[in-house]
């Protein structure tokens, strides 16, 4: 028999907080794509220098800032 999802919650909502915990990593294992975790890596520090460090400006240069059009989904 396979269950629902509202029956698994159902049955989930039940059982001891370190079952629910459990379930919630098994199922967050099956999500993680392990080849895309395995290649993934960090860049080098000092890789990409340009001179100078970013700023607290540039930060704020990078924000976005939506506009009438991004809230009305144009």
């Amino acid at each position: 028999m396979i269950a629902t999802v509202d029956q698994i919650l159902t049955a989930a909502i039940n059982l001891p907080t370190a079952d629910r915990l459990q379930i919630i990593q098994r199922l967050t294992a099956t999500l993680i794509d392990k080849n895309l975790a395995a290649s993934s890596q960090l860049l080098p520090f000092g890789k990409y220098c340009e001179g100078r460090e970013s700023t607290e400006e540039d930060f704020k240069i990078a924000e976005w800032h939506p506009g009438e059009a991004d809230w009305n989904g144009e």
